[in-house]
């Protein structure tokens, strides 16, 4: 706490506190849970950004002020691609990552392991969640006038009144004596989400969507939750 970071003093600390017994004879099995990795079912962008990047004058699509009329500028943020996802097994969380970038079909490679000692009546609970970033998510961390210079009043009311998706959850139990690793000592899984946002066109099935809008005109978007699947292996280790 007394070392800067970036030229800074830390604001705050984080730690794991680990208890136990000592010399508890109850005899404990070696469970490895390896999060191999993430499917992107659907992921959550909307057809049309909250905040398309235009020039000011005309609304002509322009990604840098060159590409608009001399002196104008390019407002907007356009499409928002990226995640923020997280797992845990029994308490323990870990971060996602490679999910700056994410699109619908991704197979996205983790390489997350968790490693727990459990009693024959214990259990391996794995948890996951996150957010499908949205407009809202590129405002943080600059100063208001940044925000405004970038977007502009109109966009920059509309980008700040967007919410992140929700891309579903997993809450899953695996009890002892063998922890979801199977007689053989080891099991591949690779559960969809539960919940969130994100469906398909209703007619247009293969067509992966968010809102109404994502769609076809007159077709509408089948809610259908399920954003994501995870990949993992849980072995019992000697």
């Amino acid at each position: 706490m007394t070392r800067r970071v970036h030229h800074m003093r830390p604001t705050g600390y984080a730690g794991t506190i680990v208890a136990g017994w000592r010399n508890d004879p109850t005899p404990l099995t070696h469970v490895r849970v390896t999060v191999s990795g993430l499917v992107v079912n659907n992921a959550l962008q909307l057809a049309t950004p909250v905040a398309p990047k235009t020039c000011a004058s005309n609304d002509n699509p322009c990604n840098t002020a060159g590409d608009c009329p001399s002196g104008d500028s390019c407002l907007g943020v356009g499409p928002v691609k990226s995640w923020v996802m997280q797992a845990a097994i029994n308490g323990e969380w870990q971060e996602l990552t490679g999910l700056d970038t994410v699109n619908t079909s991704d197979v996205i490679p983790q390489a997350l392991v968790y490693d727990q000692y459990l009693p024959a009546t214990g259990a391996v609970h794995l948890e996951a969640a996150g957010a499908a970033h949205e407009c809202v998510d590129t405002l943080y961390g600059k100063s208001l006038a940044t925000d405004l210079g970038q977007l502009g009043f109109t966009k920059g009311l509309a980008c700040l009144n967007a919410t992140a998706h929700p891309p579903g959850t997993l809450d899953l139990t695996y009890a002892g004596p063998d922890f979801g690793a199977g007689g053989s000592g080891s099991m591949d899984y690779e559960p969809v989400s539960s919940g969130g946002e994100g469906g398909h066109c209703s007619m247009t099935t293969g067509l992966a969507c968010v809102v109404n809008e994502d769609c076809p005109s007159p077709e509408t978007c089948t809610t259908t939750g399920g954003a994501f699947s995870l990949r993992y292996r849980i072995e019992r280790l000697p």
